[in-house]
């Protein structure tokens, strides 16, 4: 019976996850918070299309570079992604 319960308590500790620690100076040791990664980034590089615009270039999540246009007949913005 002992081993049965300490399988169903293996089996269901097995569905936790694991946090990021990170030690201090000090010998404490912290949890370090997951970084949201659905955001884009700002790459700190711009793009200039061909009427001398000159826009932003961001990195998506998956690593693909895109600028944020805003559309003439609708006004709402979209991505554009770049091809290289």
């Amino acid at each position: 019976m002992k081993t049965l319960a300490t399988l169903l308590l293996l089996f269901i500790s097995s569905f936790g996850y694991a946090q990021s620690i990170k030690q201090n100076a000090d010998g404490n040791y912290t949890a370090v918070a997951k970084q949201d990664s659905t955001q884009a980034k700002n790459t700190l590089k711009t793009y200039t299309d061909t009427k001398g615009n000159i826009y932003p270039v961001w990195i998506s999540k998956n690593g693909k570079l895109f600028i944020k246009r805003i559309s003439k007949t609708t006004n709402k913005s979209y991505n554009q992604y770049l091809t290289l």
